[in-house]
């Protein structure tokens, strides 16, 4: 991380289905496109969220596989034979023991109408048709891998890396649940004893429940988190980055009994810590992670993340209240940070704007530019001291609360639904984001 985070930079954070769909699916000339305006606008890195293949809700943190790609968004697919007939595709299969399982999962939910896992009653794979099935999704999947590849080494030509987004819990109904659910901490039924989320606060008074099934961190430690290495070292073959969320559970996590509809009744439990960056760190020769360190936090959170020099978060939207201390408040960002404007989880920075009450509206015109406080908030980011400033593509093209991508807290409606306009790559918008990230010597020469 030390030679990554020694270049100041800044970057455009935008999901893989906010873009238009061309012909060629959401991984062709519709990303190239993308990765083009980020070069003109002067920015080194193209932040997305989870790319793993979602079901009910659309939610990129809800997916049946974190190994998988999303097949949908690829374009037209070669005929099975063709791509089965390739040495590279002999070759990815070997290198992925994820795949198979993943396969069959998927054959296995299509055989039993979509139910979860622990309610199957059809457990075959032998046959024609499911070993044809199988078959394709493999090929599907190949085909997702040479196509993000070819997308990062598009990118990467270019100077603009890319940056993956790990979420710490899996899905309940996912492949990786149920190939291997005695790394998760499950009853005799497959059903979760208790779930993860976060206990109540100022932001809610029953807390969230997330649902997610627990690790079995016993069972990881013994065999040196094999299975975390290997989730890990997916994310490194297809980014250059990657965010892991909810990093405070590294440290403790809450603990919910599975019966309980809110977060209320729960407990603290220690998380692996040092032994699971430790094991990381020597898989992977250091640690290209950025925690997700937002939230209530304890000294040992902080103390975790500085221990294994890992990049935090800060979010501007965060940072206008009365605290002085407030790490979010622009001044008080620090350079071991990446410093954004606003998350997927945030309303746009307009919309937020918008709805703020006076006394905030009053500290963010206290920043400049009194006709644009969206530009004033990335211009407060990009001058902070993080090595890298994030801006939403929302805020680059000053949208409203009409185009926040999530509502934490809530399923359908628009979550996960925003596309980027016909007109949102503008020639405008492009010099006007590097005139900004220039002047905070954020543009690599």
């Amino acid at each position: 991380m030390a030679d990554m985070t020694s270049q100041r930079a800044s970057g455009v954070l935008l999901h893989i289905t906010s873009l238009p769909r061309a012909e060629d699916g959401l991984l062709g000339s519709s990303a190239r496109r993308f990765i083009d305006w980020l070069v003109e606008a002067g920015q080194s890195y193209w932040q997305v969220l989870p790319v793993g293949p979602t079901g009910y809700g659309s939610s990129p943190y809800q997916t049946y596989s974190s190994f998988a790609g999303d097949a949908t968004w690829l374009g037209p697919l070669r005929p099975v034979e063709d791509i089965v007939a390739e040495p590279e595709y002999e070759a990815f299969t070997k290198a992925a023991p994820w795949l198979v399982p993943y396969a069959q999962f998927t054959w296995l939910k299509q055989a039993n109408d979509g139910k979860p896992w622990h309610a199957w009653t059809k457990t075959h794979l032998d046959g024609t048709d499911a070993q044809a099935f199988i078959r394709r999704i493999c090929a599907e999947q190949f085909e997702f891998h040479r196509q993000w590849l070819t997308l990062k080494t598009y990118a990467n030509d270019r100077g603009v890396r890319l940056i993956g987004d790990c979420p710490i819990y899996v899905a309940h109904d996912s492949a990786e649940v149920w190939a291997e659910c005695q790394l998760f901490d499950l009853d005799v039924d497959g059903a979760p004893r208790r779930v993860a989320g976060v206990p109540p606060d100022y932001f809610s008074a029953t807390g969230q429940r997330w649902g997610n099934p627990l690790y079995a961190w016993d069972a990881h430690r013994a065999d040196n988190f094999r299975w975390w290495i290997a989730r890990l070292a997916r994310s490194v073959e297809l980014f250059d980055v990657t965010r892991i969320d909810h990093f405070r559970g590294f440290d403790a996590y809450w603990a919910i009994e599975a019966q309980c509809d809110t977060a209320v009744d729960g407990e603290w439990l220690p998380g692996p810590g040092d032994d699971f960056f430790a094991a990381v760190s020597e898989a992977f020769g250091g640690l290209p992670f950025i925690a997700e360190d937002l939230g209530l936090l304890t000294d040992s959170v902080h103390e975790l993340r500085a221990r294994w020099n890992l990049p935090g978060m800060r979010v501007l939207q965060f940072g206008f209240d009365d605290d002085a201390y407030n790490p979010h408040a622009p001044a008080n960002v620090t350079r071991d940070t990446v410093c954004y404007t606003g998350t997927h989880d945030n309303d746009t920075t307009l919309g937020w704007y918008e709805t703020a009450d006076d006394v905030t509206r009053e500290r963010v015109m206290a920043l400049g530019n009194h006709d644009d406080p969206v530009g004033a908030m990335m211009n407060a980011a990009a001058q902070t001291d993080a090595w890298l400033a994030i801006f939403p593509m929302q805020d680059v093209l000053r949208l409203g609360t009409d185009a926040r991508l999530n509502t934490p807290g809530t399923v359908g409606g628009k979550n996960w639904q925003w596309r980027l306009p016909a007109d949102g790559l503008a020639a405008e918008d492009s010099a006007n984001l590097r005139a900004l990230a220039a002047a905070a010597g954020r543009v690599a020469a």
